[in-house]
């Protein structure tokens, strides 16, 4: 069993700390044995803008270079879901300094959540596809299950929206509170929540990503065995998997896809099956 797509790559064009040039990423991805593939730099607010508009650039000066790659390189974006209420302050540059990267956050509890984007947005870059991701909740009390209830209840918003393609890593921890990971315990991530999070895929058509850096590849053999008994359940349900590596390195290893392939079918899921363009 082999990965052959990529859906979820950081370019040097990223908001953080991401450094692959385009350049390199295609070369890397034929290394690595990709046949389709996709870049997908951060949209948290529109102070990214400009960081998507210098991807889209490169998009297409690859794309004339290599004509060929017409078709199995696509362009996409990761959005992250925010609270509206940042999200108009910066669109309205209400803070203070330099223009918030990473959002302002505080703000009222449980707030109402969005995306950054628009249909006019994706139209004006031609964005193909939308990988959307939970990265931070501001929106609660600071202590575990608060946050973990959060947590759902952006991964549903974001599932159940209609430019969602691909839910990005399920269960990463941003752990920019200090606090411990809640989401290593059942305690706070129920049967329940998962369920619901399986009936949202499948009402909405989205597919769920097997993230290789975040998740898949940092976590320990009892977690994943969890976490991926799962994954095999989505699949056996009819959600569709999507493999992304989210590289923010500078290369495309194709290590980390040998790896992945083979903790896949360990646990009966299969990769001919996995979401493509």
């Amino acid at each position: 069993m082999k990965i052959v797509n990529d859906w979820h790559i950081h370019t040097e064009c990223s908001c953080d700390d991401a450094c692959l040039t385009f350049d390199n990423l295609i070369l890397t991805a034929k290394n690595s044995g990709l046949t389709d593939f996709g870049v997908t730099d951060h949209l948290h607010s529109l102070v990214q803008e400009a960081d998507i508009a210098n991807s889209r650039k490169e998009f297409d000066r690859i794309i004339a270079e290599n004509p060929h790659l017409k078709g199995h390189f696509h362009f996409g974006i990761e959005a992250s879901v925010m609270s509206k209420w940042e999200l108009d302050k910066i669109n309205r540059k209400d803070y203070e300094g330099s223009a918030p990267i990473y959002g302002i956050g505080g703000g009222p509890k449980n707030a109402e959540v969005d995306f950054a984007f628009n249909d006019e947005f994706l139209e004006k870059y031609g964005v193909e596809y939308i990988v959307s991701g939970v990265h931070w909740t501001r929106y609660d009390d600071d202590e575990p299950l608060a946050v973990a209830k959060d947590y759902h209840r952006q991964y549903l918003f974001a599932a159940s929206h209609p430019k969602t393609t691909i839910l990005a890593h399920y269960l990463w921890w941003n752990p920019i509170r200090g606090m411990e990971n809640p989401f290593l315990s059942d305690k706070y991530v129920t049967d329940s929540m998962r369920n619901e999070l399986k009936a949202a895929l499948l009402q909405y058509g989205k597919a769920f990503e097997l993230n290789l850096d975040a998740v898949i590849l940092s976590h320990s053999e009892a977690w994943l065995e969890k976490y991926l008994g799962f994954v095999s359940e989505l699949q056996s349900s009819g959600v569709k998997l999507s493999v992304g590596s989210d590289c923010h390195d500078g290369s495309l290893n194709g290590t980390r896809y040998s790896k992945a392939a083979k903790l896949f079918e360990t646990y009966n899921i299969d990769t001919s099956k996995f979401f493509t363009l």
